[in-house]
């Protein structure tokens, strides 16, 4: 049924949605990734602490950090993620 390249985790997969939707074939294809290099940095926002990634090509804060900063404070995920690309930028020297 598989082919020789399917590892564990394929298989594993492919027997859990045929036992759960009952499908009668599924198609994968593998992905490779390429990850850009990064360093983090955590600010405080509103007394949560959260990462923010820096790539070469900008920032990102941690997104399950700011959900949850953003639940226990009840502010809209985008003004806590906002929130904490400013205060990274208030700590990042202009180049």
């Amino acid at each position: 049924m598989f082919p020789e390249s399917a590892d564990l985790r394929v298989r594993s997969a492919v027997a859990l949605l045929a036992r759960e939707t009952g499908t009668l074939g599924v198609r994968w294809h593998e992905v490779t990734r390429l990850a850009a290099p990064r360093q983090i940095t955590t600010v405080d926002v509103a007394g949560h602490r959260i990462d923010v990634k820096i790539g070469p090509h900008g920032a990102k804060p941690e997104h399950e950090q700011v959900v949850a900063a953003a639940r226990t404070s009840d502010r809209p995920v985008t003004e806590v993620a906002d929130a904490a690309l400013r205060a990274w930028s208030e700590l990042t020297p202009p180049e």
